[in-house]
């Protein structure tokens, strides 16, 4: 159960409705993790405009995106930022080897320094 309500889009006045439709377009829907922040939508919003810009528009490789974001989640045990991501590291082409030793906390031992530096930076 969640501590706090997930907010749906009646929930929204005309003005921050906007904020849940950019959600819904960018992402493909408004997970729960964005309708529990929905309940401040003007800090929702600050988050979401920098998550979409790093996902969406920076040059960051996406391959050291995800592979630092998977490896933020183990070290912090954020198993839900995990499951967010482990699927899109897969789909843009992270190799198993290096999602299994971020896994494991073997850490870049063995790994290619292209692959390794970003698990050890993050």
């Amino acid at each position: 159960m969640a501590r706090v309500p997930y907010v749906k889009r009646d929930d929204l006045n005309d003005q921050e409705q906007p904020i849940f439709d950019q959600i819904e377009k960018t992402r493909g829907r408004v997970s729960n993790v964005f309708a529990a922040l929905l309940n401040n939508p003007e800090a929702t919003k600050a988050v979401t405009s920098v998550g979409e810009y790093i996902r969406y528009h920076s040059k960051l490789d996406p391959i050291i995106r995800e592979t630092a974001i998977l490896t933020t989640a183990k070290e912090l045990q954020n198993s839900y930022e995990w499951a967010q991501h482990e699927p899109v590291a897969r789909e843009i082409g992270v190799r198993d080897e290096v999602i299994n030793s971020i896994l494991s906390g073997k850490g870049p031992m063995g790994l290619p320094a292209k692959e390794g530096i970003f698990i050890q930076s993050a």
